[in-house]
């Protein structure tokens, strides 16, 4: 967000009538402290990195949190050769814009893709765009529920863009398990644009699925374990499945840091990565 919305008022005066200006402008700056001091604190950020699971959870109405990181990938491509990815910049931009919806724009980053006797290649990745909606606000038993949504725009450089303009789809539930423990799960369509050798497009379909369950160690530091994984339904799709473990770090109310891993449990999966990032949220 680039400010808070405020206005700025100037205030001209003259010789006839100042003491009355100025005894108005005191009483409407102590009203419009009284009134800030009564409005509640937004509560802690609550970001959808770094694991897999998107939350249930909404940036707050009229505020804008960026998700920022970044990742270094391995994985075996055979004949003796590894695979080795670079990530920076993934960012993702949540605008709380109603109380039951955020827009979101997210961005793949800069990507370099090198492997042992291979010629190394980078580029931009794609935008994506979309939505999440809360529709269930939980509560005990009773989990928090969100609709998440977005599409992929393919206007990252050719060896990174999508062939197609792909829509995936998420179910986003979120509960508190007491004790510090608290648990979110997603289930979810992925759609990916295939063209052949012959320039046909087929749009094939994977399910995505993901569980992960944290605990808050200190009052800034919390840790979280994951599994996760696709499964392919359309023809030639592979399945795959993977874990994953980190933690994140209350710099401030409004400020996160994260630090997180995993590893590929099927060959289809990727071997291992190990990721970083920041995110903010304004105002705070």
């Amino acid at each position: 967000m680039l400010g808070t919305g405020r206005d700025h008022y100037r205030v001209r005066t003259n010789s006839v009538g100042i003491l009355m200006r100025r005894l108005v402008i005191a009483g409407a700056l102590l009203v419009a402290a009284a009134a800030a001091h009564a409005q509640p604190a937004p509560p802690p950020i609550a970001t959808d990195r770094p694991d897999q699971t998107e939350s249930a959870f909404l940036v707050p109405r009229g505020f804008v949190q960026l998700e920022f990181g970044g990742l270094h990938a391995a994985d075996d491509a055979g004949a003796g050769s590894t695979l080795r990815a670079l990530n920076v910049g993934n960012a993702l931009l949540r605008m709380g814009v109603l109380e039951r919806v955020e827009l979101r724009l997210g961005f793949v980053g800069w990507q370099r893709v090198s492997g042992d006797g291979l010629s190394a290649f980078n580029g931009f990745g794609d935008l994506a765009a979309g939505a999440k909606l809360r529709l269930v606000r939980g509560g005990g038993a009773v989990p928090t529920i969100a609709l998440l949504g977005m599409v992929t725009l393919p206007v990252g450089d050719a060896a990174f863009r999508a062939d197609g303009v792909d829509p995936f789809v998420k179910a986003a539930f979120a509960q508190d398990l007491g004790n510090g423990f608290g648990l979110g799960y997603n289930v979810g369509a992925i759609w990916t644009t295939e063209t052949d050798g012959s320039g046909d497009e087929r749009l094939r379909t994977d399910l995505a699925y993901s569980v992960a369950i944290g605990r808050g160690l200190t009052d800034r530091l919390a840790a979280f374990v994951e599994g996760y994984g696709v499964v392919g339904v359309s023809a030639g799709r592979a399945s795959w499945r993977a874990l994953d473990g980190g933690f994140v770090f209350a710099l401030r109310p409004n400020v996160q840091l994260d630090l997180s891993g995993g590893v590929g449990l099927n060959e289809a999966a990727t071997d291992w990565f190990l990721s970083g990032g920041v995110s903010v949220r304004v105002p705070r």
